[in-house]
């Protein structure tokens, strides 16, 4: 098996690591793909392993639905603030890369990948002062995708 047709935002199991779980693939190179398990991120050599495609889960805490699954114009707006607020935050770095992955993953998946959504929801209990311009867009944008900011146990429990 080659990565050829393999996207990130597609879920997989293991047959060879079933105590592995579920997994989402958030990264896909030339013969591996980079898959965030149950049981954690792991790098596989899709050379060795064929994993077992299989529909993404039901969504766990049906209070946490997607309001827009498309991108609004308020939305994409807010997402461009954020790179634009924070691409140059920090030397080195895009700090503001999660607006734009917002973007990407309504416009490509409908939904935001599990590596997005913990982005998103990271930005919007940030304590770092470094990062503090950037907690209200992130805010925002969580509110204009889900309806509303989880809290930091939701998000625990979401396991992100």
């Amino acid at each position: 098996m080659s990565s050829k047709g393999i996207k990130p935002g597609q879920w997989v199991r293991n047959p060879r690591c079933p105590d592995w779980g579920i997994g989402e693939i958030i990264g896909v190179e030339q013969d591996s793909v980079r898959v965030v398990f149950e049981s954690g991120e792991r790098k596989i050599s899709t050379r060795v392993v064929e994993l077992e495609m299989i529909e993404p889960p039901t969504q766990r805490d049906h209070s946490l639905k997607i309001v827009h699954n498309t991108p609004t114009a308020n939305l994409k707006s807010l997402c461009i603030a954020f790179h634009e607020l924070m691409k140059d935050n920090r030397p080195n770095s895009d700090d503001g890369r999660m607006g734009l992955n917002v973007l990407k993953d309504l416009n490509e998946l409908g939904y935001l990948t599990r590596r997005v959504q913990k982005q998103l929801f990271a930005w919007c209990h940030t304590e770092g002062t470094v990062y503090q311009a950037g907690v209200d867009l992130a805010r925002q944008i969580c509110r204009e995708v889900y309806g509303r900011v989880p809290t930091r146990d939701e998000i625990n429990l979401l396991g992100l």
